[in-house]
């Protein structure tokens, strides 16, 4: 951060470098799966007629967890070559509002009345999809419910462990993050919930003292906070990330 002095004063610091960051998760559940049994009976799953080998849900998550909200964010779903998209359902959390595809986007994939796709609109469907999120409020989270399938590897390959779907964002001043998955308390990383709750019960067993308390007194307010250690640390995280951006700005 610069500041310029000159003009007999001093310019307030800029931020205008700054960027929102938001994330993005993806997860993947297998809801069919073909399978070949000669005593029992075949199971094959088939779309479009194309018999395939296992069909996944795939669900992106996309999460503002700053403290701005945001208008016509403009969000790409994309696949690797390997991953295949079918049909599709979003939604706006704590809304009854859709995610619509952006114009660009419906454009492409618009078919005269009779007439079959055309390849190239073939690929786009089974590979990319642009969208508008019309709102997406602080801590709130915009989701794609979206069919996916992998194409089968040769013979004598690695099988692909399951789709590969991303998400990209493009808009001033937005950053789009994907975020790993691991243990998590209400949300928080296990990690960051237990350390902030562990100051939490120094600064609770500090006071106590402060204030001459019986080691006996001071002790149970500090055991009660350190029991509920993870609890209190992911709340006062989730209170840190909406107050502070607004502080700053």
């Amino acid at each position: 951060m610069v500041r310029i002095v000159g003009g007999g004063g001093r310019r307030p610091r800029s931020r205008s470098w700054t960027c929102a960051v938001l994330h993005f998760i993806a997860s993947h559940t297998a809801i069919a799966m073909s399978a070949k049994d000669d005593a029992f009976g075949h199971i094959e799953v088939r779309c479009a007629g194309q018999p395939i080998d296992r069909l996944w849900m795939t669900t992106v998550t996309l999460t503002n967890d700053t403290g701005k909200d945001f208008e016509a964010l403009p969000v790409r779903i994309y696949t690797q070559d390997d991953t295949l998209l079918f049909g599709e359902r979003t939604e706006l959390t704590g809304t009854t509002f859709k995610i619509g595809q952006s114009p660009e986007m419906m454009k492409k994939l618009e078919l005269t009345p009779g007439t079959p796709p055309t390849p190239e609109q073939q690929h786009i469907f089974a590979h990319q999809r642009d969208y508008v999120v019309p709102v997406l409020n602080r801590g709130e989270s915009a989701k794609w419910f979206l069919l996916t399938t992998v194409k089968p590897v040769p013979e004598g390959q690695t099988p692909i462990q399951g789709p590969s779907v991303w998400c990209d964002l493009l808009k001033a001043g937005v950053k789009l993050r994907y975020r790993i998955v691991g243990p998590q308390v209400l949300g928080v990383p296990t990690k960051v919930a237990v350390g902030i709750g562990l100051v939490a019960t120094i600064l609770a067993y500090a006071v106590s003292i402060a204030f001459d308390a019986p080691s006996w007194v001071a002790a149970l307010p500090s055991a009660i906070v350190g029991f509920l250690a993870p609890i209190i640390g992911a709340y006062v995280y989730k209170a840190a990330r909406l107050v502070l951006p607004m502080l700053v700005h």
